[in-house]
């Protein structure tokens, strides 16, 4: 990594620290050797988040879609399912379902046994920049200037519902 890259998120996974960074992909981390081990550059860059779900593959948000590394081929794939979205932030809600946040599309629910997809409107502005799981199990978003919301899934997950707090 570069001096002066923009580091967007880091997670453990493994031995390795994985790390995201606006411009210039994905680096592999060894925290006890001290240094990169690997580089994954992605057909755009710009990547935002990266996540391990618990069917233990890694997922990563970039400006054109979310990708999910491949162990064969040591690479990481778009997830055609979902389009080319510009995917803020992922995390699995405890219905196996990664919540999507994409930046003016609002969010999406991507579930993992299935494979299956769904395309949600929801902020103002649809800009959902972050999400946080508290400890009931209810689903908190962060948006780009207009508030937070609750958001409520059904356990199949076809109902949502979602509850604006902006002041």
């Amino acid at each position: 990594m570069a001096l002066g890259t923009a580091i967007t998120d880091i997670t453990r996974i493994g031995d390795f620290l994985w790390i995201t960074s606006y411009g210039d992909g994905i680096t592999a981390f060894d925290p006890k050797a001290g240094k990169a081990v690997k580089k994954y550059y992605l057909p755009n860059n710009d990547c935002m988040t990266i996540m391990q779900a618990s069917d233990g593959c890694i997922y990563a948000g970039t400006r054109q879609g979310m990708y999910r590394y491949n162990p064969s081929s040591d690479a990481f794939e778009l997830v055609d399912v979902i389009g080319k979205p510009f995917v803020h932030n992922i995390i699995e809600d405890r219905g196996k379902r990664l919540i999507i946040s994409t930046f003016f599309q609002g969010f999406g629910i991507y579930d993992l046994p299935s494979g299956s997809y769904r395309k949600v409107s929801s902020a103002p502005g649809e800009a959902i920049t972050s999400f946080m799981l508290d400890s009931r199990g209810e689903l908190w978003a962060t948006t780009d200037a207009h508030g937070i919301c609750r958001i409520a899934i059904s356990d199949d997950g076809n109902e949502v519902d979602v509850k604006h707090f902006d002041k």
